[in-house]
């Protein structure tokens, strides 16, 4: 192996055993992981607009996009900065080593934790971070050393491979096999890069979506009731936090008389609120799938209010996630009898991507004003403007009514009598009156069979039978009333700022049976 090559292997293995203990040190320790840094400013600092078109043409999928180039960039930089260490000790005419490798690889922990991290949002040597700074510099600490001192190790031999005219004479340089022996010590580092890769992968699927039998004996409809494990996710992380119910604790302080400090057996203990209620993300698209249905079990919001004692002139409640996220509402909303604070989903504890132990239900409005992970609630006087909302989406999200077609599927060669035609209706707390299809793009309309929803705050299915007037091409469309009379908002719009809108349409071809 020629001496550059040596290098950059050098280099490479270094950096790539910086990425490895980062990961690990992130899910054991809570050591920031700068890419995943990198990653949340952009989605922080990314237009609305921007994130709605990224949205539409990748899904959940463009966060695990930003994720892989930052990493990708990361590496790159580590190796970068391992080439241009090597080459600056061979232009002094020096030796790498591992105490000038420590060196270089404190000399970039302090270049990060000064300028690096408040770019990132965590503040100087990362006092903002969820973990505080102690863990967040240590750990960073810690790593920058084994990343330095590991490329002065390797680059030192690498450079003997063949020796250079101004380095010291002073070992003979090994062999190639023996070279390759050293660099082989690290096939474990290898392996977890390969299982890192896997698992940032695996966590893109956890948004597929399968129709099940549910209404009429028409096969792909919605279920009723969404399993857990096929209930849509969306939140600001690429990596969700993990709680120890043991330690957690929900606070509540502000504009009361009483602050609270509540572990989840206390507020277990109190009386629980049960429902079926429906999530709709914002960012849903007309016909989209971020929409599913559970039953959800918790305790009223209200009643930790009155335990608390409001002051006179409290407006607003702000909900705080562990994960950084926030939004304010409505304390007239807070103290409606149908929100409360979910502990189980299903007739289970509540799971980790749906916030466990604790996260908001609060029938009518779209997901971002209902967060999970909940910590804190602070009641206050004055507007609030949380992480969504700051960035320019609707701080009255309330659900649009909305409707979709779930068969027969878009593009479908369909028999001209007899075909099943169905789907869901929805329309936050309002509930549906009915729902009306079209097979001719919305000239004319014909009432659907609609099922009572399994709660006021539950989507509704909906379902006939297609009769076409002959072969050939349609336009099939449908529309849903809500339970106030009011007819859903045919205009096209997309879900930026407050909810899309707009009929949902497919095409089909009838043909004789």
């Amino acid at each position: 192996m020629r001496q550059p090559q040596a290098i950059l292997l050098a280099a490479v293995c270094s950096t790539l055993a910086l990425v490895v203990a980062t990961v690990v040190g992130r899910f054991t320790l809570g050591i920031p992981l700068i890419p995943e840094l990198i990653s949340q400013q952009i989605f922080a600092l990314v237009t609305p607009r921007l994130f709605t078109a990224a949205i539409r043409l990748f899904g959940v999928g463009a966060k695990w996009i930003t994720f892989g180039l930052a990493v990708a960039g990361y590496i790159g930089g580590g190796v970068g900065l391992g080439w241009l260490y090597a080459w600056w000790l061979r232009r002094r005419g020096r030796m790498p080593s591992v105490g000038s490798g420590c060196l270089f690889g404190t000399a970039i922990w302090g270049v990060i934790m000064t300028l690096g991290m408040p770019l990132l949002g965590a503040g100087v040597f990362g006092v903002g971070l969820r973990h505080g700074a102690a863990i967040g510099a240590g750990g960073l600490f810690a790593l920058h050393l084994l990343y330095g001192g590991l490329l002065g190790w390797l680059t030192r031999r690498a450079m003997r491979v063949v020796p250079s005219s101004t380095a010291e004479p002073a070992e003979a340089a090994p062999p190639r096999r023996a070279l390759l022996q050293r660099v082989a010590a690290f096939p474990v580092m290898w392996c977890l890069t390969g299982l890192v890769d896997r698992l940032i992968l695996g966590m893109g699927t956890r948004l597929a979506a399968a129709l099940e039998v549910a209404f009429e004996g028409i096969k792909g409809l919605s279920p009723e009731v969404t399993p857990n494990e096929k209930f849509y996710t969306i939140s600001i992380n690429l990596f969700d936090p993990t709680i120890n119910p043991k330690t957690w604790q929900l606070t509540l302080h502000g504009l009361v008389e009483k602050p609270l400090q509540l572990s989840l057996e206390e507020l277990k203990a109190l009386p629980a609120h049960e429902e079926y209620v429906t999530f709709a993300c914002i960012s849903n698209e007309v016909g989209g799938k971020l929409i599913s249905n559970a039953r959800w079990r918790g305790v009223p919001l209200r009643l930790l209010l009155e335990m608390a004692q409001l002051k006179p002139e409290a407006r607003k409640v702000i909900l705080r996630s562990d994960d950084g996220y926030s939004t304010g509402i409505p304390l007239e909303r807070c103290m409606r009898p149908q929100t409360f604070l979910a502990y189980e989903m299903n007739g289970h504890q509540l799971p980790d991507s749906h916030g466990f132990p604790l996260r908001a239900v609060i029938p009518g409005y779209y997901g971002m004003k209902q967060p999970k992970w909940l910590t804190e609630i602070e009641v206050v006087a004055d507007d609030y403007q949380g992480y969504w909302e700051e960035r320019g989406w609707a701080d009255e999200a309330v659900v649009k009514t909305l409707s979709r077609l779930d068969v027969p599927v878009h593009r479908a060669q369909v028999p001209v009598s007899g075909t099943p035609i169905g789907g869901i209706a929805f329309a936050g707390d309002r509930g549906i009156q009915k729902v009306e299809f079209s097979h001719d793009g919305g000239k004319t309309w014909q009432m659907a069979t609609v099922k009572a929803p399994l709660s006021p705050y539950a989507w509704t299915l909906w379902a006939a039978e297609l009769a076409l007037p002959g072969r050939g091409d349609y336009v099939l469309a449908v529309r849903a009333t809500d339970g106030q009379g009011t007819l859903q908002d045919e205009r096209v719009s997309e879900p930026l700022p407050d909810g899309a809108s707009g009929y949902h349409k497919r095409r089909v071809t009838g043909q004789e049976p």
